[in-house]
């Protein structure tokens, strides 16, 4: 097996793996805030919270089914990958504000609607965007394994380490940000 040329930088690894790393973070801060902002701040019992959102996971699940599929059949003009994700940055930006909207005076049916809308557009939104940013690696490098094995690698040691930070920093900095601004 002869030896094949990298086509892909450093500098081109990081990037990758830094998308995955603010994807990463800019899916779980809301998501972590949302469970708790509707539960303190809206009122919203927890085992309707919960209810909440198995019902929007089964949407996102099936969703997610069908992600790959709509992307590969979709010919746009700009590309297979990149119009998705221009676009649906502000669908997912959208999910997250609906999702911790003030929504505190509407009646308990209409917040379990805003929340639940508001999750569908910003994790269904993601299945696309992770398809999208998977979808990017082939084309970046090619047909050459060598460098497909060390971007792959690349991203996950940066989410690895993303994860941990997230893990012990995300919900002690959302009670700090809650008592700065008041808690329910």
């Amino acid at each position: 097996m002869e030896k094949q040329n990298t086509q892909v930088s450093k500098f081109q690894m990081w990037v990758y793996a830094t998308y995955g790393v603010f994807q990463n973070w800019g899916f779980w801060v809301p998501f972590l805030y949302g469970q708790m902002y509707m539960t303190q701040f809206l009122g919203v019992p927890i085992a309707t919270a919960t209810a909440i959102l198995t019902v929007a996971k089964g949407i996102d699940f099936c969703i997610s089914l069908v992600a790959g599929g709509i992307i590969q059949s979709a010919n746009l003009k700009k590309g297979k990958f990149l119009p998705w994700m221009k676009v649906l940055r502000f669908i997912i930006a959208g999910g997250a504000i609906l999702q911790m909207a003030p929504i505190g005076a509407l009646p308990m049916g209409a917040k379990i609607a805003c929340v639940g809308i508001g999750y569908c557009m910003m994790h269904g939104s993601m299945n696309f965007m992770s398809t999208c940013q998977f979808g990017i690696m082939p084309m970046l490098a090619g047909s050459n394994m060598d460098d497909r094995i060390k971007m792959t690698t690349r991203q996950s040691q940066v989410n690895a380490a993303s994860s941990i930070i997230l893990s012990f920093g995300c919900l002690p900095l959302i009670t700090f940000v809650g008592k700065l601004v008041g808690n329910a």
